[in-house]
């Protein structure tokens, strides 16, 4: 999928509105093993795509979202408030599971949420959030969906119990070319999501050291740590090589 080539095809509000701007949450979407389901048969998947596409369209009319872009078997999409996207999210997995598909097998769509702001730039997005977003959604597996922390975060504004949302942590990884994201998978009570571990490479940040010895003593440290931390957002721990900062950044955290 390349960010910002010209769409195929547009959904009917961007014929008539303006894109929006500010706090915006982008949901990509792709089919799994696209490229395989055409080589095999083509007159199937033709079948299955216009299917699909019409879900597509379907769900996000009803969300009020907009298609930004549709790129061969994928979607770009954006909407002004999380929630949208979710639910456009959720009930996507939910139709294309529930759907007769030609050929008896179905298929298996991957998508991802990032949220940030944004400003457009003529009838397109560019940029650092949009980049990512399309990172977070290549982590996802089919059927899965995968979002940022920055949609996690906005959850307790949105009511996520509405749509019975659960938001599971899977770690920090590495994404291509926009760096380190904390990825968490989307689920809801109707569904029955891929179990499969996301498409991404575990970040090395922020990672815990491992240490061979028991941690003895230094608790007076350890306590004035804490009140350091009470009385301040930021605290650094400064001295010579040696002394042991780290492992004692490290005691105090796994004790916070």
């Amino acid at each position: 999928m390349t960010i910002g080539a010209p769409p195929t095809s547009l959904g009917p509000e961007m014929s008539t509105t303006a894109l929006p701007a500010g706090e915006l949450t982008f949901l990509f979407t792709d089919i799994e093993a696209s490229s395989n389901r055409w080589e095999a048969t083509p007159d199937v998947m033709r079948e299955c795509l216009e299917l699909h596409d019409n879900l597509v369209n379907s769900a996000v009319e009803k969300s009020g979202g907009l298609v930004l872009k549709h790129l061969g078997d994928g979607f770009i999409l954006v909407f002004e408030n999380a929630l949208g996207a979710l639910r456009t999210a959720v009930e996507l997995q939910l139709r294309l599971r529930d759907t007769d598909w030609p050929g008896g097998q179905a298929l298996l769509v991957r998508m991802g949420l990032h949220s940030g702001l944004v400003q457009p730039t003529g009838r397109d997005f560019f940029g650092p959030v949009v980049n990512r977003a399309a990172r977070v959604m290549g982590a996802a597996n089919g059927g899965q969906i995968t979002c940022s922390e920055a949609v996690v975060a906005l959850a307790p504004g949105i009511d996520a119990a509405e749509l019975s949302l659960e938001f599971r942590y899977q770690g920090q990884y590495e994404l291509r070319g926009v760096g380190a994201e904390r990825l968490y998978t989307v689920h809801n009570t109707l569904m029955t999501t891929d179990s499969r571990p996301i498409r991404a490479r575990i970040s090395n940040r922020g990672r815990r050291p491992n240490f061979s010895s028991s941690f003895i003593g230094r608790y007076q440290d350890i306590r004035a740590l804490d009140n350091a931390v009470s009385s301040g957002r930021v605290v650094s721990i400064v001295g010579i090589g040696g002394i042991g900062k780290t492992r004692l950044a490290a005691e105090f955290h796994d004790k916070a």
